[in-house]
């Protein structure tokens, strides 16, 4: 094989796999840019950071209270 085939394989293989590897990549660069365009919060998000707001507050009081039992 020449080299100038051999020039010419490499720079079709390279479309190929840069044509490829854009098609596979498409979908999820379509689901990222979606999941960037979303606003607002979701029930579950809300309802998480309830949760965390109130374990935070119960540890707190715990501690406070152990503290208060000593003294």
């Amino acid at each position: 094989m020449s080299e100038a085939t051999a020039q010419i394989d490499l720079k079709e293989m390279e479309s190929i796999v840069d044509r490829v590897v854009q098609k596979r990549l498409r979908p999820l660069t379509q689901l990222i840019a979606k999941s960037q365009r979303k606003t607002g919060f979701s029930p579950t998000e809300i309802f998480g950071g309830l949760g965390y707001i109130f374990g935070l507050m119960g540890v707190a009081m715990y501690f406070r209270y152990r503290k208060g039992g000593k003294s």
